[in-house]
């Protein structure tokens, strides 16, 4: 089947695996060639920046606190489990009770940082606080709209990961609530979010 039919013939998702050099970039740039041909609205996550999207600006990510509240607790729960082998319930119940009595970021920022501190000292806090930390500049109070070239290139490793995950979060919980509907998302080294998560978000984007 031919790249074109895949995408505007079939309701798949669509993944490209391959060596190195193998051209999968090369790939992703024919998909994003294709879709501008038709005029087709796309999200493209780019995790290393190498693209360039003639007529689009590459803009770094904004997160809203108010999308991704619900889910931060289940994001942080499981990639500190698998970043640090630390339990994830005990980071779930920290982060869900912190989330639970913060009305914005900056208020569980704090939440997480008392917490993770004497006398409390609750270790889950205070990973989820190092972690969300890193991630303080792009959150926002204002909305946040779909940009059509995320770039994620120059953050930290450790925040790339996190902010790759909490984009396409926050990019469902948008098509939820403003009804979006209509585009491609085209997800660069999706391999970093944490596969469950990634499978139950792409079960879910399948049922929209």
């Amino acid at each position: 089947m031919k790249l074109e039919d895949l995408l505007f013939k079939s309701n798949s998702h669509i993944v490209i695996v391959g060596r190195t050099r193998g051209g999968k970039s090369h790939t992703v740039a024919k998909i994003i060639e294709l879709l501008l041909k038709k005029h087709k609205f796309f999200v493209l996550l780019d995790y290393t920046g190498e693209f360039r999207i003639p007529g689009i600006k590459p803009v770094k990510p904004l997160f809203s606190y108010k999308l991704l509240k619900n889910s931060l607790a289940e994001i942080l729960s499981e990639i500190i489990r698998i970043q640090s082998q630390m339990a994830g319930t005990w980071t779930y119940d920290s982060v869900a009770k912190a989330v639970e009595e913060s009305n914005s970021f900056p208020e569980l920022l704090q939440r997480l940082k008392e917490n993770s501190e004497f006398p409390v000292r609750d270790s889950g806090a205070r990973a989820a606080y190092i972690r969300l930390n890193m991630l303080k500049p792009y959150f926002t109070e204002s909305e946040v709209y779909l940009d059509r070239h995320v770039i994620l290139h120059g953050l930290q490793a450790t925040a790339r990961k996190m902010a790759l995950t909490f984009y396409l979060v926050q990019l469902y919980n948008m098509v939820i609530t403003k009804k979006y509907r209509g585009f491609y998302v085209i997800i660069e080294e999706a391999q970093n979010v944490p596969e469950q998560l990634l499978l139950q978000l792409l079960r879910e984007f399948a049922g929209i």
